[in-house]
């Protein structure tokens, strides 16, 4: 089983997603309803910090797309923070 651990930070306002471990197809539906529920529509956005994050497959990919999608939709923004290396 893989694992992924999300924990959730609010800095100025704004929620923090730290990401660390595995999102796969596994662990994708659990790792996306912890990022859906972690911007309030108070929220100006949501900063997702995936620097931690060991494997991202397609399913990791396509939830990111879908959490992108929802925030649109409430006028909110979506930011990514990716390590050099991705």
């Amino acid at each position: 089983m893989t694992a992924a651990s999300v924990r959730v930070e609010v800095r100025d306002g704004v929620p923090v997603v730290v990401v660390t471990g595995e999102i796969d197809i596994v662990n994708a539906a659990e790792v996306g309803g912890q990022l859906f529920n972690a911007a309030p529509n108070s929220a100006p956005g949501l900063v997702v910090d995936l620097s931690g994050v060991s494997y991202l497959d397609s399913r990791g990919v396509h939830l990111l797309f879908e959490l992108a999608n929802r925030l649109r939709m409430r006028h909110q923004h979506l930011h990514l923070v990716v390590p050099s290396r991705a």
